[in-house]
């Protein structure tokens, strides 16, 4: 059961992380396509940029803690498995 229950805390946390940062990055785009300060360049690389920074950080999370997202992978799997099993019986 305490797995279960990090698996989901680190699944949470991840998923505030990346809406935080991607609510950081439309704030400053936005502003940016506002006051005429980027180009369709400039956003296309600040966007690659971002994209690299997040894959990269995902591989990392990922190479340190693969009994994590296996564990919560798996439960994952299990409840879609039982709510469709649930609605497919109604």
């Amino acid at each position: 059961m305490e797995g279960r229950m990090d698996a989901t805390n680190t699944a949470d946390n991840l998923n505030n992380q990346l809406e935080i940062g991607l609510d950081a990055l439309s704030a400053q785009i936005e502003a940016g396509i506002e006051s005429g300060k980027y180009t369709l360049a400039e956003i296309k690389a600040l966007l690659r940029e971002k994209s690299s920074q997040a894959a990269q950080a995902t591989q990392e999370y990922v190479e340190a803690n693969p009994w994590k997202l296996m564990l919560a992978g798996g439960l994952l799997g299990l409840a879609l498995g039982l709510l469709t099993r649930r609605c497919g019986t109604e």
